[in-house]
């Protein structure tokens, strides 16, 4: 309750301690004063000593104690913070005995001249005498009218920053302070929510890791939870990864963003034959190329190499032309991973992990299924929709699709505690640890917009505007929006950036139909951007339900096949998506595109409808005769932006 005339500094005090109560952060009045020595040797409830240096004595009254005290004694500062986790501030944890877990908190300096700071080499709080500590000098301070964010020397391991008493205005006095377990808790609450089994979550601000840990459960059947280690598919995330892969290689001189493909694969060939000369990586890797997606060929076809897929690239018409369009194109990146092996005479594989993952030290990280099984890894799940609660019917496990093939595309799994190494990358200008990854020139032209465009988020406050190198640029809340998800059987994950902020967050969760991740990373980004977290999970939720459901193909009753069922049996082949194989089964036809079994329900005349359940997609499959009256090929519309996909009948030995 703010008195009457008092002291605008005390009004922000008042107003932190109780933001500090709300939360249940550490908190407590510092006191550098005669008065604090005599309230110290009176024994006054909760009081003790933080530290004594040579400036004199601290003193620190407990959060439960200090609005008590407010406005009755002297004081200087006002703590809030600590909790400490790396026990780098035992003095500061005993003056705080009941103080729960503060990753990231505020300390305020009444005294424009003191900033209380924390010192690399020692252990406890320190004083500082000179207010110059944070991102202004002594006279930006002054003359600074928005909230300034200090540094502190090891954020990390203390867990404070510093707000001078000149950035404080009585409109924007108390800077929003987010304790790790609210974090926790929240993840624990949306796993609730969306009714999914795991998570990983992992957090960084301002070059420290705020949070990396797992959340609920890695396998449903053994009950085993999820831990800072547990491995995640991180899907199309990791377009970004091969992004940075081939930064390096621009660094060095061995590739070009703007040089054309064929320089370095003559055998680069599209359907497009004018296309084929004039592709260039930045293309490729922008979504420019014209490229239709196409995902079928090597979804239904796991066994083809990257070398395969390329080849097969002539034979898949696309719609639009060069540099015109965004079209999304997995193979596009297949084709870069390609040119990599071809430049460095190297696996995709190996140039990633020499070259991105072991100089971030990224040692839990991997690129194929089977490396990233015979570790601890997270299981696949696809929820079913039952009336039971039980964990058994809320979710079925499923096999990890291997796709080691388009791994440069996104076959990137890792872990809580390894992807945090990767948001500082991304936040920092290239290196880590004092070792140079990548130039920051060629970083900064992976977040660069190549390919732009307008696309609304689903928020009115995210702003898409354009595809980088594997990442998607935008706006949040009017500050600078690096973002990309991934989505892959089983697993969904979500990662962005605020560059400008100093916040990165990556949720995965092993799911793939849930917009979790999406939430809590908006979430955790609304905290540390020190505004009320907007109800992301109830308003994604909410719009879920609001979805349309697919219109039913319509269907005309009372007809039939015009052929017996034997006729319509047989292979068909495209040579781009490669066999069709059709076979009667019963009173039914069995199909199976390259290696994947579909569903065949009968829907009118010579159509039958397709099902693929792992990724639930449908399509109509529609056989046509030719003028001698038999089965010819069959039409697929297997990639929505073109016609449909004809699949050439291969000679049969029994005919109509």
């Amino acid at each position: 309750m703010e008195q009457d005339g008092e002291d605008p500094f005390l009004q922000a005090g008042r107003k932190l301690l109780s933001r500090a109560n709300d939360l249940h952060l550490t908190a407590g009045l510092l006191l550098h004063t005669e008065e604090a020595g005599h309230l110290l040797e009176s024994g006054a409830d909760g009081v003790r000593v933080i530290r004594r240096r040579r400036h004199g004595r601290f003193i620190a009254v407990p959060r439960e104690r200090s609005l008590d005290h407010l406005g009755k004694i002297p004081f200087e500062g006002l703590a809030v913070g600590s909790g400490n986790r790396h026990g780098a501030e035992p003095a500061a944890q005993s003056a705080f005995p009941r103080a729960r877990q503060v990753d990231m908190a505020v300390r305020v300096a009444i005294e424009e001249r003191l900033v209380l700071g924390k010192e690399a080499k020692d252990d406890v709080v320190m004083a500082v005498e000179n207010g110059n500590r944070g991102r202004h000098s002594d006279q930006d301070y002054r003359q600074c009218g928005r909230r300034c964010t200090g540094r502190t020397y090891d954020h990390r391991r203390a867990g404070w920053a510093v707000f001078p008493r000149a950035c404080f205005r009585q409109a924007d006095m108390i800077p929003y302070m987010a304790d790790v377990d609210t974090f926790r808790e929240q993840a624990r609450l949306d796993l609730e929510q969306w009714r999914v089994p795991g998570l990983e979550l992992a957090i960084v601000k301002d070059g420290e890791v705020l949070l990396a840990d797992g959340f609920g459960c890695r396998n449903v059947a053994e009950n085993l939870p999820a831990t800072p280690i547990t491995r995640f598919h991180h899907g199309s995330t990791g377009k970004a990864f091969t992004g940075a892969l081939a930064g390096t290689l621009v660094d060095e001189g061995l590739l070009e963003w703007d040089r054309p493909v064929r320089e370095y694969l003559p055998e680069f060939r599209l359907h497009d034959a004018a296309l084929s000369d004039r592709i260039t990586i930045a293309d490729l890797l922008s979504h420019r190329s014209g490229l239709a997606r196409h995902e079928f060929v090597w979804l239904a076809n796991p066994s083809l190499s990257r070398a395969d897929l390329v080849r097969r690239l002539r034979y898949l018409p696309s719609k639009h032309d060069l540099r015109t369009t965004f079209q999304y194109s997995n193979l596009a990146y297949v084709t870069v991973g390609y040119v990599i092996e071809s430049i460095t005479g190297s696996t995709w594989e190996e140039q990633m992990r020499r070259r991105v993952l072991e100089p971030l030290g990224m040692t839990r990280t991997v690129t194929s299924v089977d490396e990233a099984q015979a570790v601890e890894h997270a299981e696949a799940y696809v929820q079913v929709k039952s009336r039971s609660s039980g964990a058994g019917d809320r979710w079925k496990q499923i096999s990890w699709r291997r796709s080691d093939q388009i791994a440069p595309a996104g076959q990137m799994v890792s872990c809580a505690a390894d992807i945090t190494r990767w948001l500082h990358l991304q936040l920092g200008d290239g290196e880590i640890d004092g070792h140079r990854v990548i130039s920051a020139e060629a970083l900064a032209e992976t977040k660069r917009t190549h390919t732009p465009f307008e696309v609304p988020g689903p928020d009115p406050d995210i702003r898409f505007h354009g595809y980088a190198f594997g990442w998607i640029l935008g706006t949040y809340r009017g500050r600078r929006l690096v973002w990309h998800n991934g989505g892959i059987d089983g697993f969904h994950t979500d990662i962005a950036l605020l560059p400008d902020d100093g916040i990165g967050v990556a949720v995965s969760c092993n799911v793939l139909q849930t917009d979790l991740p999406f939430a809590l990373v908006f979430h955790v980004v609304d905290t540390l951007l020190g505004e009320v977290p907007k109800p992301w999970s109830e308003n994604l939720l909410t719009a879920v339900g609001r979805q349309p459901r697919p219109a039913r193909p319509s269907v005309v009753s009372g007809t039939r096949p015009s052929h017996p069922l034997r006729g319509y049996a047989g292979d068909y082949e495209h040579p781009g998506y490669g066999l069709l194989h059709v076979d009667t089964r019963g009173t039914g036809l069995r199909v199976r595109l390259g290696e994947l079994d579909l569903k065949a329900g009968y829907r009118h005349f010579d159509t039958w409808t397709l099902h693929y359940e792992p990724l639930d997609e449908r399509w109509p499959l529609t056989f046509l005769t030719n003028p001698e009256g038999r089965i010819c090929a069959a039409e697929i519309p297997l990639e929505p932006s073109i016609e449909p996909i004809r699949f050439e009948s291969i000679a049969k030995e029994t005919a109509s």
